[in-house]
């Protein structure tokens, strides 16, 4: 771990606020001491962890992503998946709230080519597709950049939109997706999920 912390200034990509926070929590971390403010840091509460100059923003968050994705490298993970579930909730927002966070999935496919070994995947249900009022196609430019994305995805998993609905899953490949995401559910929330959902109810 020690090596990893001197590795931490000879990657050019990690923000330096980031870089120093970082350090702070790993160095918290051997010694046992409370990483608390740097967990809070993280999830970009207002604190500053000792010698960290700003806060985690709309406004650098794209910086800190990068940071995040460089870091986790300097760890040996292979990268970083972000799942968004029930984004359809966002079309119950007033129209700030929600035109704020259109933007936001804009700025992630603008940027697509910039994040290597980085997955983001949403879920959403059909309404935020057809719905031209409050839906993704209500914010032009997210639906101008979807607009060819929503050409041709029904036979092809690798699209960068599919629709579930629409795919010829067979009832083993069903039953296999929901094994994982009970897996998946089973490490995030650090329980034993096969205890309640049993491969009985799965089937």
């Amino acid at each position: 771990m020690q090596e990893k912390l001197n590795s931490l200034d000879r990657i050019r990509e990690i923000d330096p606020d980031f870089r120093i926070a970082m350090r702070g929590y790993i160095q918290a971390y051997l010694t046992g001491a409370d990483r608390d403010i740097y967990l809070q840091w993280l999830k970009a509460d207002h604190v500053r962890p000792p010698g960290v100059r700003t806060t985690i923003s709309r406004a650098n968050a794209r910086a800190m992503l990068r940071s995040l994705i460089s870091f986790l490298g300097l760890m040996d993970y292979y990268g970083l998946l972000i799942f968004l579930d029930e984004l359809e909730i966002i079309q119950s927002l007033n129209i700030r709230a929600r035109h704020s966070s259109y933007d936001t999935l804009r700025q992630f496919i603008d940027n697509a080519d910039n994040l290597e070994s980085f997955l983001l995947i949403c879920s959403a249900t059909p309404s935020m597709f057809t719905d031209t009022y409050r839906g993704f196609l209500s914010y032009p430019a997210l639906r101008q950049r979807m607009g060819e994305l929503l050409i041709n995805t029904r036979e092809d998993y690798r699209a960068c939109i599919v629709d579930i609905s629409q795919a010829e899953l067979s009832h083993e490949d069903l039953v296999k997706i929901a094994t994982q995401i009970r897996y998946i559910h089973s490490v995030a929330e650090k329980w034993k999920a096969e205890d309640v959902l049993t491969d009985e109810l799965i089937e």
